[in-house]
């Protein structure tokens, strides 16, 4: 059918997220590298805790990129059951209902914890590029963290 190949049902492995590197599944990546002219996107499942200790360093690209965190609770649906850390420069915010978080270009961002958990959260992330590609800080406060995978 002419339009099968925009039915994507598995997208290729996460070089960000690999199986086994944080407590959850990624379930889709796709760029230009596994489907031409396709944009970054990628989900992935968290199902426990992620402590200061798995955190990643702070990065940044040069494009704008939205990071999505909703619940799985369907009879609280904006509840996230659940307490996001997540780092802007040297802001810590902290929430509990979904939430979508805007990435402006060469804005340094994470590390992301997860300092408690009762029910999975699905998390999405995307930019308008073909390629993700991101800078990591060598900030000396942050140098306990471990580099992002990529």
């Amino acid at each position: 059918m002419k339009y099968d190949k925009y039915f994507v049902h598995k997208g290729m492995p996460s070089p960000l997220h690999p199986q086994g590197s944080f407590p959850g599944v990624p379930l889709m990546r796709i760029d230009d590298r596994y489907m031409k002219e396709g944009f970054y996107f990628e989900c992935i499942w968290i199902t426990g805790p992620i402590p200061e200790s798995k955190a990643c360093k702070p990065h940044r690209h040069d494009c704008d990129e939205y990071i999505g965190f909703f619940g799985s609770n369907i009879e609280d649906p904006f509840n996230l059951n659940a307490e996001v850390e997540f780092w802007f420069d040297d802001e810590k915010h902290v929430f509990t209902k979904n939430c979508v978080v805007f990435v402006p270009a060469m804005t340094w961002h994470t590390p992301i914890m997860i300092n408690s958990i009762e029910k999975p959260i699905f998390c999405l992330s995307t930019t308008p590029v073909l390629k993700y590609t991101q800078e990591v800080s060598r900030a000396p406060r942050w140098s306990h963290l471990r580099d992002p995978i990529e």
